[in-house]
């Protein structure tokens, strides 16, 4: 009754900060069209957690933690995981937050006070052009330079079109 009293007055009721975030989690992550995006995030939340968490341990610091933890996971390739691949997973996290705090199960929307990894930005990848010619003229492959400066290839049997940007390095 003391629930359901709270509920009609918009107060919080108290009890709902020790249910399980991760059982929230879970169905938000059913409920989900794109299962295999929020299936990887719900697994590092739970690796995070350590398969426990309730609504009162949501926190800035926790959540923050969380987002720590995956840039420091190692990849099948020996790296650590990427910070856009991180802010994906993190995004799921607050998409599960804002829809806690819009069914009154969290008491603070802490979501403006937490912060995205900063993304590393990468060099576009390009060829020197003695490279992309030398590349050309060992395949069967036809090219010309538009205004642009742009390399654009064509396979002389599929008349298949790419491109690629030059550089004036030489290699």
């Amino acid at each position: 009754i003391q629930s359901i009293i709270n509920q009609d007055f918009g107060f919080i009721d108290h009890s709902k900060g020790r249910e399980s975030f991760i059982e929230y989690f879970r169905e938000a992550m059913n409920e989900s069209t794109n299962y295999r995006n929020w299936e990887n995030a719900f697994k590092h939340f739970c690796n995070y957690a350590k398969g426990e968490c309730c609504f009162d341990d949501i926190t800035v610091e926790f959540c923050q933690g969380f987002l720590t933890h995956m840039l420091k996971l190692k990849t099948p390739s020996g790296g650590t995981m990427k910070a856009s691949t991180a802010n994906n997973n993190f995004g799921k996290l607050i998409a599960v937050i804002r829809r806690a705090v819009a069914a009154g199960r969290l008491k603070d929307n802490i979501i403006p006070f937490l912060k995205p990894a900063k993304e590393e930005k990468t060099k576009k990848r390009e060829f020197g052009i003695t490279k992309a010619l030398t590349a050309v003229l060992k395949r069967d492959i036809d090219y010309q330079v538009t205004r642009s400066g742009r390399l654009i290839f064509y396979r002389r049997v599929y008349r298949q079109k790419t491109s690629c940007p030059l550089d004036s390095g030489t290699s």
